[in-house]
């Protein structure tokens, strides 16, 4: 029986014994005894194909290279296993790199808009939703400017929320109606909004 658990792989031999294989560690564990072995992947010619060895030691008399262990490889079945869970545990890796910086950079852009938008107070912040004209040329942080960004800056979004937020002046159909126009600008309100509103 072949079946994984997280980033490893665990299978029962022909032997009767039990093996833990962790394909981020690129080590096979028994079980039953606690001894450890490396294990390789080769990849083949094809994307698609690749080959599961673990070190085993050699027998007396059939040392030829001088070397005291050498590569088995692994039941087929097991080896497709070992495959797909490196896979996965990769593109997880991956994924979660991204995610990582993505954040960093959401985080940059955010702590910029605070430092530029401190001085703002609740007028100049009624100006962005209503979107008030402003003449030409237009500076950074004038209310037409504004409003255009924010249909393009997550971050932007973000800090006109918690601006909202802070209007504690404001009657509560004037918060309502600026997180309705964030909402159109494309804020996707989540649990990390919740929090903020309940602090």
């Amino acid at each position: 029986a072949v079946r994984h658990d997280g980033s490893s792989v665990l299978y029962e031999a022909s032997n009767g014994r039990t093996y833990k294989i962790d394909v981020l560690d690129m080590i096979q564990l028994n079980l039953s005894k606690g001894t450890r072995r490396n294990v390789h992947r080769h990849q083949g010619h094809g994307k698609n194909w690749s080959m599961w060895q673990y070190e085993a030691e050699r027998a007396e008399g059939r040392n030829y290279t001088h070397s005291k262990t050498t590569l088995v490889q692994y039941p087929k079945e097991v080896c497709i296993a070992l495959e797909d869970r490196f896979r996965h545990v990769r593109a997880a890796a991956t994924l979660a790199e991204l995610e990582g910086a993505k954040a960093v950079d959401r985080q940059r852009a955010e702590s910029a808009w605070r430092r530029k938008l401190a001085s703002f107070n609740g007028q100049r912040l009624r100006d962005v939703f209503a979107e008030v004209p402003t003449p030409s040329p237009c500076e950074e942080l004038c209310a037409g400017a504004l409003a255009s960004e924010a249909s393009k800056d997550d971050g932007l979004r973000e800090v006109l929320f918690e601006a909202v937020l802070r209007q504690h002046g404001w009657p509560p159909r004037c918060v309502a109606d600026g997180i309705r126009w964030l909402r159109r600008k494309g804020l996707q309100l989540g649990a990390q909004h919740v929090r903020k509103a309940t602090l």
